[in-house]
């Protein structure tokens, strides 16, 4: 391994354990102990202006259809979604993002924000570039490892 992969094999390292430990102390500090798929199927279903069905977010955050019965149990148990009945089909439920839950979603964006601007300000217009580059190429590798170990677990 060269000098600079060994270098990046580090900082990555660390920027994965620095970015568990972060969540883990907004859980142990926050109201409602969120993860990660919590905040992200509160942030998908906030883009559905009529709701969405409980499908619809398994299929996003690639789970099982009672895994994300489970995730919105607990949203909706901590006053972020509610879940109706589904009017075209009794059977099926639409999941809506409450006040609180819109509130809860503004503040993650704002999170996310802050990060980047604090990550972008200092550098240059080609750093920028190269630094949004490289993000997607690491979301692709990302991808790809779970398509991969989907192939081989099926």
């Amino acid at each position: 391994m060269s000098d600079y992969s060994s270098k990046l094999n580090a900082i990555l390292t660390e920027a994965y354990h620095n970015a568990l430990l972060a969540e883990e102390t907004k859980r142990k500090y926050s109201s409602g102990n969120f993860t990660f798929r919590d905040r992200n199927a509160v942030t998908f279903i906030m883009g559905f202006r009529n709701g969405t069905n409980i499908s619809s977010v398994a299929d996003y955050l690639k789970i099982s259809r009672p895994s994300a019965t489970m995730t919105i149990k607990k949203l909706e148990k901590n006053g972020l979604v509610e879940r109706k009945v589904d009017p075209s089909n009794h059977r099926n439920a639409i999941v809506k993002v409450t006040r609180k839950g819109r509130i809860y979603a503004r503040y993650q964006q704002n999170y996310t924000e802050e990060m980047a601007k604090a990550l972008s300000e200092d550098l240059s217009p080609e750093e920028r570039d190269a630094l949004y580059e490289g993000l997607v190429k690491l979301n692709q590798f990302f991808a790809e490892t779970i398509k991969e170990s989907e192939k081989k677990h099926k």
